[in-house]
């Protein structure tokens, strides 16, 4: 199954330039924390000075709910249910050579200007970050 659908939206914030980082988002109907990711993502672009490309990818046929119409965000779609799935179609559409995933009820962290900054310095092919769970101090660091 490919991606059966593509929206193209520009907003306010769209820009020609190469992008520094693309960050692909798969989500299946949770329009609420996509949302909350996607303003994480505009925060970020804003306090980082990265150009940030956003490639959402809906696992549903038609979403149900309204794109947000902040910043350049590119929307495919698919039937078929499987993040790694909507996150290979991602890859297919960037234009950028870092990319990032973000689960949709996840946020964009504060550092990753940094992160993206050391994963160019490094010349690493693969960079984790950290993942900061809400509610507690508690923090993991996935390798």
């Amino acid at each position: 199954d490919n991606h059966s659908g593509a929206t193209l939206r520009r907003g306010a914030n769209a820009h020609m330039t190469p992008s520094d980082l693309t960050v692909a988002i798969p989500t299946a109907g949770r329009p609420e924390m996509c949302r909350r990711a996607l303003e994480s993502v505009r925060r970020r672009e804003h306090t980082s000075g990265l150009v940030i490309d956003v490639i959402v990818v809906e696992q549903n046929d038609v979403p149900d709910y309204e794109i947000p119409e902040w910043f350049t965000v590119i929307w495919l779609t698919t039937a078929r249910r499987s993040a790694s799935h909507a996150r290979n179609i991602a890859l297919e559409r960037t234009r950028s050579s870092t990319v990032l995933f973000l689960d949709d009820d996840a946020e964009l962290g504060d550092d990753i200007g940094a992160l993206v900054g050391h994963h160019r310095t490094a010349g690493a092919v693969v960079t984790c970050g950290q993942v900061r769970f809400e509610g507690g101090p508690t923090s993991k660091r996935r390798t």
